[in-house]
């Protein structure tokens, strides 16, 4: 731990692995666990994933064998860690929340600071763009919270970009304004009634999401219609379109 925090990480690995090698065949699983669970965090700030689950799988196992449940609590934290490292946020945030759950007794200051911190980390590196259908909410890197307010159309245009932006490995895809049309409000595209309607609320976005309206960053335009920027990371909770559910509703009474 002294090596790591002066920034000596190989002199810290290779005290790690001759202690390792002197414990390993005695019924130590604490030491050998610990051991395990360090050099996992070792090879976290390398960013070797693979490497640091292997170690700390061997850590779990060590600690699960002994019963200690303790030492189980920084298991699941390095695990979180180590699903933000591979890209899993979605299981990142799952660990964290499970730790939270087991640390919630007095005591557990510390965990729930390291927590704190992961989440923050977590935030940093899990999405440039935030879509909550839940709370009616967008978040974007320069903003911690935009409220949508009750403006429903823009929420389900954000969703629709998002979908077509994630179904490309590129992320490159974007939607036509008759595919938009379509997808937000179930109707058959006709420029002369929808152009006026989807500028104005492609505009609406971009008031509120960008940083610079005269060179935007987040929503882009895209052949005959828009997109997401390239490479944006996104995320999108509680997604729903009740708009388009309704317009499906009334054409399947009319068929």
């Amino acid at each position: 731990n002294t090596f790591v925090q002066r920034g000596h990480v190989r002199r810290a690995e290779r005290t790690l692995q001759w202690v390792r090698q002197e414990f390993e065949s005695d019924r130590l699983p604490t030491i050998n666990g610990l051991i395990a669970l360090q050099l996992g965090w070792i090879h976290l700030r390398r960013r070797e994933a693979e490497a640091a689950a292997g170690w700390i799988e061997k850590a779990h196992a060590a600690f699960l064998a002994e019963h200690n449940w303790y030492n189980h609590l920084y298991v699941l934290y390095a695990y979180a860690c180590l699903e933000r490292v591979r890209g899993d946020y979605a299981k990142a945030q799952w660990y964290l929340e499970l730790l939270e759950s087991a640390t919630s007794a007095p005591g557990f200051g510390f965990f729930r600071e390291q927590i704190a911190r992961e989440r923050h980390r977590l935030q940093q590196d899990s999405v440039d763009l935030h879509i909550d259908g839940r709370k009616l909410q967008v978040r974007t890197r320069e903003t911690t919270g935009i409220s949508l307010g009750k403006q429903y159309v823009l929420l389900h245009i954000l969703e629709a970009l998002s979908e077509a932006h994630q179904g490309e490995s590129d992320h490159e895809r974007g939607l036509s304004k008759a595919e938009l049309i379509e997808k937000v409000w179930g109707e058959r595209y006709r420029p002369l009634i929808h152009d006026n309607k989807l500028y104005y609320n492609i505009n609406r976005i971009r008031r509120l999401i960008e940083p610079d309206m005269k060179q935007p960053q987040y929503l882009l335009n895209w052949k005959e219609g828009y997109r997401l920027a390239p490479g944006l990371k996104v995320q999108v909770v509680g997604a729903n379109n009740p708009l388009k559910k309704k317009s499906d509703r009334k054409r399947g009474g009319s068929q």
